[in-house]
């Protein structure tokens, strides 16, 4: 998982650009400005808001979780922010919130061990907390609570952990001193039992009456888990009780059963239960990825009966379900500058680049650049506006002698990288190929940054994939970027993709390639996704040597490298294959859009998506034609209904390209 730095801005942005005016009226969004401008730059590991449900007024309490350095052994530090709080103005004292799963002991210098044990180590389950003994509690409740509340609150703290079955375990604890509750600690007691839950209030003397809770609680039973929100003071448990209720909420119809339960019990008003339907449904950013879901409802009691609902919505930089056709904005366009007959207006060139940066895309790939003039000044516009910008380098249509290759200049090379150019994209023929290899090798010796090559791997070349890589590695690039059945210069490109042997063979060498380590892993999984063209260098230790990654395009080996079973296999979502209107389109050098380069090559298929919408697909706007245009439509909707994949074991983990004709029926995982 990558692992994102995002400022708080980030999601209060994120919050601007989808109002939930049910929620959330014009004064409290006006005033999360106070908690911008006091946590503005602090980054945030993800963000959310309190919603009650029942209660017709418009505000919430705004959460966020930030890194923390004076708890030990905990890395992060959750604040909920009254809306009182932040509404006044000034400065804010958020109650705070630490998660038990975070702890992990400093430990002192240990022998070493041989590498089976560590192996064997690696293998083993990490249980969902780690025990919680005296040395826990020694270590984080004074510095986190106070040593004063601490010390107060440690007798009956013991008395009732000590009460807690084998099954249930603390999941948070948090302080509420803004709301004056000074000597009180927040428990957050995790169940995996529904009985369990009230056997252990009786144990622990909780002040109220279990049976009749337990009777209010009863219709909500079958949640898939379970959390009591409990409060301990110097006395011992205090009446006041929170039940949340959780479960594997992926898709959004289970997410909507929930809440047409809270409506019909009169817990949630149906203005409210209307805009967290749209909330889930809210399509996520791409690059940053920020996607909005409902982590949990809970459940208030009190004197026999529940008296509110609320629900904790949240902004997460990690991606939880896959149940999105496409990001709300693309994450790139390819921009072709010149295709051997046409080539794309300088002043076309920099509005669209405008454009990109008005609308939140992310970078640009340019195609088609070697003999086009203004690509420097193309590149210092893309550093304007904040863009990254990627060169694909290949061999030009007018090229087909071996003894025109060398026509790419050093100088020219040098001048990219000084315009800003973030990464260049070496097309190889083969391990031969001295165009691209000479390229390779001036930009190593320029010490250009994020110099990769790709291949296209077809049936009579498939075995050349270990040359191909050794070629590539030794002039210099960090990666060879696999591609294949897709349409490419192939007359009959039907006929040559690999067979299943050859799919076989190529995932074994890749992986022997990349090795199994940690950190490959997550290498791999970060350059092979299309959408995202930076290396997490923060986030994971980098790999020794060039890594193999395999183009979304060229989805069946993909999906091949993580085995049949779809409930183990990790290819999945946009980035399983095809990302044509999904994460990306395309400018051609005609300037029309399109979903994808390739896709000018594929006019039956086009023809066949558009014939019952009508033409409208190219449009003078950027965003128009990528939330309305018929094709783009028609490839997110056809993704997912194809007929040709049905009974094929990778047919979740897979989308072939839906530009080839052939793709599909002559894909070798379907023999």
């Amino acid at each position: 998982m990558k692992i994102q730095e995002l400022p708080a801005r980030a999601y209060l942005a994120h919050l601007r650009r989808h109002p939930v005016p049910e929620l959330m009226d014009e004064e409290c969004l006006a005033a999360l400005a106070n908690v911008e401008a006091q946590f503005g730059d602090t980054i945030t590991h993800g963000a959310g808001l309190e919603v009650r449900l029942g209660n017709p007024a418009r505000f919430v309490d705004y959460i966020m979780c930030v890194d923390q350095d004076y708890v030990p052994g905990i890395k992060c530090i959750w604040y909920e922010i009254d809306y009182a709080d932040y509404l006044r103005g000034g400065e804010i004292s958020p109650c705070l919130f630490i998660n038990t799963s975070d702890y992990k002991e400093e430990k002192a210098d240990e022998p070493e061990h041989t590498a089976a044990e560590d192996d064997n180590v690696q293998r083993q389950e990490k249980p969902f907390v780690p025990p919680m003994g005296k040395k826990f509690w020694d270590s984080v409740l004074p510095p986190f609570a106070g040593e004063k509340r601490a010390s107060r609150l440690r007798g009956q703290l013991d008395r009732v952990l000590a009460a807690l079955p084998p099954n249930a375990t603390i999941k948070q604890i948090g302080t509420m001193s803004p709301r004056g509750e000074l000597d009180i600690l927040r428990l957050v007691v995790i169940f995996h039992q529904w009985e369990t839950i009230f056997a252990w209030l009786r144990d622990v003397g909780w002040p109220g009456d279990t049976g009749a809770m337990e009777q209010a609680l009863l219709p909500w039973k079958e949640a898939q888990g379970f959390a009591v929100n409990i409060d301990l003071s110097e006395s011992g448990l205090l009446e006041k009780t929170g039940l949340e209720v959780f479960g594997r909420w992926r898709h959004p119809l289970l997410v909507d059963k929930f809440i047409e339960r809270l409506e019909e019990a009169g817990l949630c008003l149906p203005s409210k239960g209307a805009a967290l339907r749209r909330w889930i449904r809210i399509l996520p950013d791409g690059d940053p990825f920020i996607q909005t879901l409902v982590t949990y409802f809970k459940l208030n009691y009190a004197k026999g009966r529940v008296t509110e609902a609320k629900a904790y919505l949240e902004q997460s930089p990690y991606i939880h379900h896959h149940y999105f056709p496409h990001y709300e904005r693309p994450v790139r366009l390819d921009m072709e500058l010149t295709d051997g007959t046409a080539v794309l207006p300088e002043e076309t060139a920099l509005a669209r680049i405008r454009e990109c940066g008005e609308n939140r895309v992310r970078g640009i790939r340019f195609f088609g650049g070697e003999t086009y003039e203004p690509l420097e000044r193309l590149l210092k516009a893309c550093v304007a506006a904040g863009l990254r910008a990627e060169v694909v380098l290949g061999r030009p249509r007018a090229q087909e002698q071996e003894s025109a290759a060398l026509q790419i200049e050093h100088s020219w090379l040098a001048a990219l990288v000084a315009a800003g150019v973030d990464s260049f994209l070496i097309d190889l023929e083969s391990e031969t190929d001295e165009y691209a290899l000479h390229i390779l090798a001036a930009l190593k010796e320029l010490e250009a940054a994020n110099v990769r090559a790709r291949w296209y791997m077809h049936r009579d070349n498939a075995g050349k994939l270990a040359a191909v890589a050794k070629a590539a590695e030794e002039s210099g690039a960090v990666e060879l970027l696999v591609t294949g059945m897709k349409l490419s210069a192939a007359k009959n490109v039907g006929t040559v993709f690999p067979s299943r042997e050859q799919i076989s063979a190529a995932a074994e060498f890749v992986k022997d390639h990349n090795g199994y380590n940690e950190s490959a892993e997550g290498s791999q999984e970060s350059a092979s996704q299309e959408t995202d063209q930076n290396q997490d260098t923060q986030s994971a230790a980098q790999p020794v040597g060039m890594q193999i990654a395999v183009e979304s395009c060229f989805s069946p080996l993909r999906a091949y490298l993580d085995g049949p079973d779809p409930k183990y296999n990790a290819n999945r979502g946009i980035e399983r294959g095809c990302e044509a209107g999904r994460s990306f389109m395309a400018l051609g050098a005609d300037g029309r859009f399109a979903p994808c380069l390739h896709w000018k090559s594929g006019e039956t298929l086009q023809r066949e998506l558009q014939s019952d919408r009508g033409d409208s697909d190219n449009t003078e706007n950027l965003v128009e034609y990528w939330e309305h245009a018929p094709a783009l439509q028609a490839l997110r909707e056809n993704g997912e209904t194809r007929q040709h994949c049905a009974g094929c074991c990778y047919e979740r983990r897979c989308l072939p390209c839906q530009a080839c004709e052939e793709g599909v029926t002559g894909c070798p995982l379907s023999n």
